[in-house]
């Protein structure tokens, strides 16, 4: 059975097309609604791409033994706010959430059930450095789990931007080691989420890497594709070795 992918196609939100989609004959995947237009609009690639990695109590213990800033998100109002942006869009916010009574105003380009057993996070990123992306901050916070034996877990955010901005990235050598030993590896789960355009901060994207595992060898390489996201079969690419944060 193969994975499901989004429409590709720009909708009326000026995000990505939320439906379901058909793959092409060129590998493009387009929703039944969009399939047969002549010109097509794709939608544009993200001003952000900010890649957050959850991972449980020892993750947090490195990352508070680390010189890296740790933030203290308030989830109810972040909640409220992907309510007001769902609304501001015409998106039913509940759509993807419905048993977590969460609110979401973008789209899971992998479908709700995302990618399992994913790698190339390195290349990835390299590939994003080459497409004009800038590593320019990074910070982490502590989260609740549903886990009962290991209850405290920890997210690390990673900002990408492409474009002129006045953030500039500042980590110690072994800071910025130990966040790039989270991009190498595999994760169980994968999701990347196509918000709409924002008034502030343009159109962002997030990747969701869930379960790393640092010595399993991965199926399939997350590919950014000019921000419309693909995962493929593990090929041999050669990539820099170090994060590019210039």
């Amino acid at each position: 059975m193969e994975e499901r992918n989004n429409c590709v196609e720009m909708d009326e939100t000026g995000g990505r097309c939320p439906q379901p989609a058909l793959k092409t004959p060129d590998g493009t995947f387009f929703c039944i609604k969009h399939l047969g237009l002549k010109d097509h609009k794709i939608a544009s690639p993200p001003n952000w791409v900010l890649f957050q990695v959850y991972g449980g109590e020892s993750m947090g213990e490195r990352l508070s033994a680390s010189g890296i800033f740790k933030t203290d998100p308030d989830r109810d109002q972040i909640d409220e706010n992907h309510l007001a942006d769902a609304q501001r869009v015409g998106r039913y916010a509940h759509k993807y959430f419905k048993f977590f009574k969460k609110n979401a105003s973008g789209v899971p380009i992998f479908g709700e059930g995302g990618r399992h057993n994913v790698g190339g996070i390195t290349e990835c990123i390299a590939e994003m450095n080459g497409a004009g992306y800038r590593w320019v901050n990074v910070h982490w916070y502590e989260r609740e789990t549903k886990n009962k034996k290991n209850p405290r877990g920890a997210t690390l955010v990673c900002g990408f931007f492409k474009g002129e901005i006045e953030q500039s990235l500042s980590l110690s050598a072994s800071d910025e080691e130990l966040v790039r030993d989270y991009f190498k590896g595999t994760y169980q789960h994968l999701h990347v989420w196509n918000n709409p355009p924002d008034p502030e901060d343009g159109i962002v994207h997030a990747v969701l890497l869930i379960g790393h595992q640092e010595n399993n060898n991965p199926k399939k390489d997350l590919r950014f594709v000019d921000g419309l996201w693909f995962v493929a079969p593990v090929v041999v690419i050669q990539a820099t070795e170090k994060l590019s944060v210039s």
